[in-house]
């Protein structure tokens, strides 16, 4: 492969029909898995103004508080990079989805938006957990026979449906019940979710566990050594930062006029991430043909056109740029994080680790910075960031992704087959 991460088959005539078998099987539940883990994590967006009124509060407070599971996210990567890959991936994605059900629960019956803040950053240590290993996992299992790509964007199109899903889910529920019931509803998915991958996810095969603390940290700092692994670590932090941004604030513009959207109407609208889910499954596809690269520039593009759009005043257009912004930032999440999972040929829970740092701190850092530019300059303060941060990381993926591979260690041969 080139250093820019194509794939050698562009086609599917020469795969074997029970590879192509397995690796729909595969991709179908590691979409299921990604859904489950990651409905919590942006479903609250949809209900900011609710949570604003009832726990009596600023816009800009509660955006960080209900993004504050992104912080858990990053503090949790880089501490789960270190001992990931010592622990077999099925019943730790599991274990993670297990986990995660208590805090969602939790968040239903606080009544502190300290306590509120604590029991998010506690969710997202458990959806990093999940996330984290899901995407080393699919590296082991289906790098092999050059069907990664495809089954990275079935999970990052089920990470699609979960913020779809779940603000849709937030927003009826909360309008309809109240926003207590939101989350533990939520909370019930979790819990489906750890029982099906129990049920049917199958062991890791190709797994190679790192036996020592000093193995550990020689991985660290090869993986830390490698600029093109920088560059997607950037990359990931601009992605979610942009993301955060406009998913957070738009909702405050939205609730009021000229468009004064109710809840449901909030929710609703998230049903624009259905282009999404066509745009993340064609990542795989660009990829293969055209490599990371040149797939992440185009995403790249796309996402800042569609943020520039949601500064009409006519909803239509508001909603086509919402529509380009989720489409063009998930087809870039499932490049960035293919190619992570692609340049680093050992261990990977370490790589993905370290990536998804950079990707969570990215959001809370948007939700931060962008909560006092909205404050300062409102809706169209926060586009001129978000538009500069999407086409930075075009630029960045365009000079540093195509570097040539460190020497790095060289693993074992593994079958060719697919799970």
């Amino acid at each position: 492969m080139s250093a820019e991460g194509r794939f050698p088959n562009t086609g599917t005539a020469e795969i074997p029909n029970e590879v192509r078998s397995g690796t729909f099987i595969g991709a179908l539940i590691m979409a299921l898995a990604s859904f489950f883990t990651l409905v919590d994590l942006f479903g609250p967006q949809a209900i900011v103004p609710v949570l604003t009124n009832a726990f009596a509060t600023t816009p800009g407070r509660m955006g960080i508080v209900v993004n504050a599971a992104t912080l858990g996210m990053a503090v949790t990567g880089i501490a789960t990079a270190c001992v990931a890959d010592r622990f077999e991936r099925k019943w730790v994605m599991v274990a993670a989805l297990s986990l995660l059900a208590f805090p969602t629960m939790l968040v239903a019956f606080v009544d502190n938006l300290y306590m509120f803040a604590a029991l998010r950053i506690a969710q997202g240590s458990f959806m990093c957990v999940g996330f984290m290993v899901a995407i080393a996992y699919i590296a082991e299992e289906w790098g092999p026979c050059g069907a990664a790509p495809v089954v990275m964007s079935a999970y990052v199109t089920g990470n699609v449906a979960a913020n779809m899903l779940g603000r849709m889910i937030a927003g009826a529920v909360a309008q309809c019940a109240s926003w207590h019931v939101a989350f533990l509803a939520m909370a019930a998915l979790n819990l489906s979710g750890a029982v099906l991958l129990c049920a049917v996810l199958p062991r890791s095969r190709h797994f190679g566990r790192v036996a020592s603390k000093s193995t550990i940290i020689n991985s660290m700092q090869l993986q830390l050594a490698d600029p093109r692994l920088n560059a997607a670590c950037l990359v990931g932090f601009l992605i979610l930062f942009g993301f955060i941004g406009t998913f957070t604030y738009v909702n405050f513009r939205l609730s009021r006029p000229p468009f004064d959207l109710s809840p449901t109407a909030l929710g609703l609208l998230y049903a624009v991430f259905a282009v999404s889910l066509v745009a993340t499954p064609a990542a795989g596809l660009t990829t293969r043909r055209f490599g990371h690269r040149v797939a992440l520039l185009a995403g790249s593009g796309i996402s800042v056109v569609g943020v520039l759009m949601t500064l009409s005043d006519a909803l239509a257009i508001v909603m086509i740029g919402l529509a380009l912004v989720g489409g063009g930032t998930f087809f870039c999440q499932a490049v960035a994080t293919g190619f992570t999972g692609h340049i680093a040929n050992h261990a990977k829970g370490a790589a993905s680790g370290l990536y998804l740092t950079a990707y969570y701190t990215g959001g809370i850092v948007g939700a931060l910075f962008l909560a006092a530019v909205y404050g300062f300059w409102g809706w169209s303060g926060c586009v001129v960031l978000i538009a500069a941060s999407f086409a930075l990381m075009g630029t960045v993926a365009g000079f540093f992704w195509s570097l040539p591979a460190l020497p790095t260690v060289v693993e074992p041969e593994v079958s060719e087959a697919c799970p």
